[in-house]
């Protein structure tokens, strides 16, 4: 009985992996259906834990995102929330980060928790006779230099210079030059690498 049970858990989740590259492939047809399906099998393979799901994750992601570079490591519980980003080699991910419309360089890290936003105004608030949620905001695709290190729990709304480092719980707001360190709310570059 045993050995039954355990035959019909590894049929039940080769038939799930299965649907998961069906429903991966179906995702061309037009962008927001594209867009809805790419975010639900992001969702879906993000929960999966381990070496197992650090490889499921590199596939799906190579096949796709816009360019996706070699030896890519998602950690459990991440996401992509768009497939127009564009991401370099060897780039780490640590555990339960949203990345939004980006183009991210070779050997960044990237530690848990930390979001990547598209830019610092999803929503416009203007105007008090519409509701916030339903208002239009406008997305900018941010860029991560190579050899980048963001702490955990930071927040990135814009660009992030190469060889950068972004202290932990930082809110990055403006710019910040290449080679330096910045830290706090909102950040401030506290010194430079070079």
């Amino acid at each position: 009985m045993k050995n039954k049970n355990i035959q019909f858990y590894k049929s039940i989740k080769r038939i799930f992996i299965f649907l998961i590259y069906i429903i991966s492939y179906f995702y061309y047809i037009t962008y927001k259906a594209r867009l809805l399906k790419f975010m639900t099998i992001s969702e879906l393979i993000s929960m999966y834990p381990g070496a197992f799901g650090i490889y499921l994750r590199r596939g799906f992601y190579n096949r796709s995102l816009k360019k996706c570079g070699k030896n890519l490591v998602v950690g459990f519980g991440s996401i992509f929330s768009y497939p127009d980003v564009e991401i370099g080699d060897d780039l780490v991910i640590e555990d339960y980060c949203v990345v939004s419309k980006c183009v991210i360089g070779n050997n960044v890290t990237i530690a848990s928790n930390v979001s990547l936003m598209s830019g610092a105004h999803h929503h416009e608030t203007s105007r008090t006779d519409i509701p916030i949620r339903e208002q239009p905001g406008t997305l900018k695709t941010i860029n991560i230099g190579d050899d980048v290190w963001i702490g955990t729990r930071s927040v990135i709304m814009n660009d992030v210079g190469t060889g950068a480092v972004i202290g932990a719980g930082a809110v990055v707001t403006k710019p910040i030059p290449e080679y330096s360190i910045a830290v706090g709310v909102p950040a401030k570059v506290i010194k430079t690498r070079r």
